[in-house]
């Protein structure tokens, strides 16, 4: 991580730009925080073996958590600007009361309703251009660097690509060192987990907060994240964890972790392979290149001639809302396709006939039909409701249930009462063993 950092620090002096550091990080919310002990002030009335006092709190409402999705930074003008986004699932954010809750929120903060209340790729997609679209509005065209734990929405290829193009680059922390090693954790939530527990406890005191209830539990909640994260500044909790200055301002504890009594200066080279093994998971190696350089776009093999008409085929028959994320269509759907183009798409329906003429005394001096309508159908009165056009619109539907009809719905004829059954297997088999018994020589 500390390579990373001087690498980044190098290429943004090289390109002249300033260096932002920012962390982002997720941290469990509890919408009822375990209350500690304290001062309970007890009537004399009460009886001298009955339980004290209680708060009743289902154990619902205490398992309930959300996560927050928080940010710091060293620059004074960014951090006022950086967004709060606070994770529900569907029982904490009720739909009917979503939109009114959102609409309440100050304009820093965001919230997100989801089947789970947990961060995913699709989340930090939207939480990524957010940022970008901050870094944007920025006075200065900073140099972002990104620091982030090894969470797999966090290290997520599509994720890494999404923050190459946006000129955010992310510097990753080894994996299971955020306890010591990444400023969110080890600066920033340990007081604002004590400062929101305090200010839930007065206004429990106070009796403005009723235990469950969300809109009353976010009332605390911004002015607890506007106080720690929008009023307060941490221009050092970056240089304390090894980020910045060649590590001349790591803190003791960290240097009493590592074994060492003076700080170590990384190399500001670009870290390889073998070097992101030792950062990130076992069980998920990725590419340096995705960390420290923009992404390539993938070119395209370019096809023998004798493919480029089944080529153009493919993009005149299938239309463009069909291709989702640019994915080729497999060899199956490509055939199936073609034999759709290739069916009619209109089956013309029979000469229009009237319906039987009856029998009748007429002579031969008739008028003669109107032309396109058929003798029969001049010479039969039209049941009550027949029209040329509903016969010729039941015609193809006739056609196509005769001709589409299953073999398992076609209808059979009724079997008459009485007459006799098919015998099943054993008694086939009784009626054969019988007759080779009474069958003589």
């Amino acid at each position: 991580m500390w390579q990373g950092g001087n690498y980044f620090k190098a290429k943004a002096l090289a390109a002249g730009r300033r260096l932002v550091r920012v962390n982002l990080d997720e941290s469990s919310v509890a919408l009822f925080p375990e209350q500690r002990q304290g001062i309970v002030f007890l009537s004399s009335r009460r009886p001298r073996f009955q339980a004290p006092p209680r708060m009743n709190v289902t154990r619902g409402i205490l398992r309930t958590n959300l996560t927050y999705v928080a940010f710091a930074t060293d620059d004074e003008e960014l951090q006022e600007q950086l967004p709060n986004i606070l994770i529900g699932n569907e029982n904490t954010f009720p739909a009917g009361r979503f939109e009114t809750l959102y609409a309440a929120a100050p304009d820093n903060f965001y919230l997100i309703r989801k089947k789970k209340a947990w961060n995913n790729t699709d989340v930090m997609l939207q939480i990524v251009r957010l940022l970008a679209r901050i870094r944007s509005g920025l006075r200065a065209n900073p140099f972002l660097l990104l620091v982030l734990d090894t969470a797999y929405c966090h290290i997520n290829r599509e994720v890494l690509a999404v923050c190459m193009t946006n000129d955010i680059f992310p510097l990753i922390v080894p994996a299971c060192t955020t306890w010591l090693l990444q400023p969110l954790d080890v600066y920033v939530f340990r007081i604002f987990k004590q400062k929101l527990l305090q200010e839930i406890a007065s206004r429990l005191a106070r009796r403005c907060l009723i235990p469950g209830n969300i809109e009353l539990f976010l009332e605390a909640f911004y002015s607890v994240a506007s106080e720690v994260f929008h009023r307060r500044r941490w221009p050092d909790i970056f240089l304390k964890c090894g980020i910045g200055k060649q590590q001349a301002d790591t803190s003791a504890y960290i240097l009493a972790h590592l074994g060492r009594s003076e700080p170590l200066a990384a190399p500001s080279t670009q870290p390889t392979d073998a070097d992101m093994v030792l950062v990130l998971p076992r069980k998920r190696p990725i590419p340096a290149a995705l960390f420290f350089e923009l992404p390539v776009p993938r070119a395209l093999p370019a096809a023998p001639p004798a493919k480029r008409a089944a080529i153009a085929l493919h993009a005149q028959i299938i239309p463009e809302s069909l291709h989702v994320h640019d994915r080729p269509f497999t060899r199956r759907m490509l055939l199936q396709a073609r034999a759709r183009a290739a069916r009619p798409f209109f089956v013309a329906p029979p000469p229009l006939e009237g319906p039987p003429a009856p029998a009748s005394s007429s002579g031969s001096g008739s008028a003669p039909p109107a032309p396109g309508v058929s003798r029969v159908a001049a010479a039969a009165p039209a049941p009550p409701g027949w029209t040329p056009m509903r016969h010729a619109l039941a015609a193809p539907m006739a056609m196509s249930m005769e001709i589409h009809l299953p073999k398992a719905m076609e209808q059979t004829v009724p079997k008459p009462k009485g007459a006799p059954k098919m015998p099943n297997t054993h008694q086939r088999r009784r009626l054969i063993i019988s007759s080779t018994k009474t069958a003589g020589p």
